[in-house]
């Protein structure tokens, strides 16, 4: 008989918790669901996780927590997908203390800019820093509303992509992050779905 691996068995559960959660957000996704595309039975799933709730947390705060807020890389549209639902269905965010360490330090590159009066950086930090990680989700979350905006552009990633580094760059420095960490950019992913 085949030894189990736990925590095989706990990836497997959460990548397709991810998937379903994503897709359905936590009201529309059943743990039946979760069992049969995960392979692992509804025991197992109880057993990691402790039941639904905690399962969707678990998926949150694997997700979100490490998501590029302030800087270089992508956020995916699952991760995308992921945090609209908590908007709706969750009362408070998981793994705010990471992310709000995140914003803060891209609020504070903000700051800076407007201390040192550049001329294109005017206003409130905190608010500048929400356009900008409103403006890099929103396609992602609700694509075909930008593409209603936009209409049927072949080149719309590119172009928008190009604009968010410029409002990036007139707006905020990168912030200073640990060496250890990869730098992170508040460039889009759009799918093709956005330009459709």
């Amino acid at each position: 008989m085949a030894r189990r691996d736990p925590h095989a068995t706990r990836a497997r559960i959460l990548a397709a918790a991810e998937e379903l959660f994503a897709d359905s957000g936590f009201a529309g996704t059943r743990i039946d669901a979760v069992a049969a595309r995960s392979g692992a039975n509804k025991r197992m799933i109880y057993h990691y996780f402790g039941g639904k709730e905690a399962l969707f947390e678990s998926v949150l705060r694997h997700r979100l927590a490490e998501a590029p807020w302030d800087g270089e890389g992508e956020i995916d549209i699952a991760a995308a997908r992921l945090l609209a639902w908590e908007g709706l269905e969750w009362e408070q965010p998981v793994a705010a203390d990471a992310r709000a360490e995140a914003l803060r330090r891209l609020t504070q590159g903000i700051a800076a800019r407007l201390a040192r009066g550049e001329p294109r950086a005017q206003g409130d930090a905190a608010l500048l820093a929400l356009i900008l990680v409103s403006a890099r989700l929103f396609p992602l979350v609700a694509p075909r509303y930008a593409a209603l905006v936009v209409g049927d552009q072949a080149d719309f990633q590119t172009r928008y992509r190009a604009l968010l580094a410029k409002l990036a760059d007139a707006l905020a420095p990168l912030p200073v992050v640990p060496a250890s960490k990869p730098r992170l950019t508040l460039r889009p992913k759009v799918s093709e779905a956005a330009r459709a």
